[in-house]
């Protein structure tokens, strides 16, 4: 049997909500009797998780951390998949042209024809999209997964799959395009559960298995 779940890194914490910190928590004894700009300092050096649990320790320290450094800190993180990979930094830009070029159909005749599944009535056409940066991709570009323009996260599928001869192995073939849009990875992944008629559903949440860790 393969174990499926990995261990905590070396230097990290596993937060309640399953998210990783790199930071370690700030001894707050006399944090109160700091002034505000020392207050702040030691917070902008927090993860997320970190920071908002600092935020609580007291008052004083509750009225020196404002939207900033709460907005700073969620910019400070990045997403691990399991069985997918990051995009190296050297290829980033590139990728995020050409996805964004097929998106808008400048790469590829059919690329207008690429359905856009989100929440909501509002009609979303790809060739609108602009994609801003990739968190993962998979080896066989069936996979991009990253952020657009609008701040909102998607989805890049470029493949059908179905399971072979009823077994739980999922196989696919190429040429069933669709790119999901929503606010996190977890909204995107209950869009395919929801929407999609292949075998998808029963495996995307396994395969696109991921945690955010915060540094």
């Amino acid at each position: 049997m393969i174990n499926t779940t990995s261990p905590t890194p070396q230097g990290h914490r596993t937060l309640p909500d399953g998210s990783t910190s790199l930071t370690k928590p700030a001894d707050v004894g006399h944090i109160h009797r700091l002034p505000s700009l020392a207050i702040q300092h030691i917070a902008s050096k927090l993860a997320l998780p970190d920071l908002l649990s600092f935020r609580q320790t007291c008052h004083q320290v509750n009225s020196c951390i404002g939207s900033r450094l709460i907005s700073e800190a969620k910019d400070k993180s990045y997403y691990k998949f399991k069985f997918l990979s990051q995009t190296f930094k050297e290829k980033h830009d590139k990728t995020c042209k050409e996805l964004t070029g097929f998106l808008n159909g400048t790469l590829h005749s059919q690329a207008g024809n690429i359905d856009v599944i989100h929440k909501g009535e509002m009609c979303i056409k790809s060739e609108e999209l602009e994609v801003v940066n990739i968190d993962a991709t998979d080896n066989k570009d069936i996979f991009y997964l990253g952020t657009l323009s609008n701040g909102r996260k998607f989805i890049f599928i470029a493949a059908g799959f179905y399971e072979n001869n009823g077994s739980n192995k999922l196989m696919y073939k190429i040429g069933y395009q669709e790119i999901y849009a929503g606010d996190s990875y977890k909204e995107i992944i209950q869009l395919i559960q929801d929407s999609r008629s292949d075998a998808l559903p029963r495996h995307v949440k396994h395969l696109l298995s991921h945690e955010r860790i915060y540094y």
